[in-house]
C-alpha cells in the first residue's frame, strides 16, 4: 500500500528514503507497532529484505523514513518502492 516514495540527502550526510502509505497500510503498520514496540520490523520489497529496524513508535501516521543506508542501498530501496506505488 505504498502511495509514494522519495529519496533525499540527510543534513548529517547519507541518504534517506521516505515512504508514504495509504490508509490500509498505515492502519496495518500502526496496529503492528502498537503490539510490537521494541521488536524488529522487516522492511521487505519484492521479497528482498532492505532493513529490519526496531519499532520505536506506536504511531507512524502513514509515513516512514529509512536512514542509515549506503547510497546504493537507498537507490535500490527507492527503485523497488517506486515500482510498488499504488497510482490511486
Amino acid at each position: 500500500d505504498v502511495r509514494s516514495a522519495s529519496l533525499g540527502d540527510l543534513e548529517s550526510g547519507g541518504k534517506a528514503v521516505g515512504i508514504t502509505l495509504g490508509r490500509t497500510g498505515s492502519t496495518n503498520l500502526d496496529n503492528f507497532a502498537a503490539r510490537s514496540l521494541g521488536k524488529r520490523l522487516a522492511l521487505m520489497v519484492h521479497g528482498r529484505l532492505h532493513r529490519a529496524p526496531k519499532v520505536q513508535s506506536t504511531t507512524f501516521y502513514g509515513r516512514i523514513e529509512v536512514v542509515g543506508l549506503s547510497d546504493e542501498e537507498a537507490a535500490a530501496l527507492f527503485d523497488d518502492l517506486r515500482q510498488r506505488q499504488d497510482p490511486s
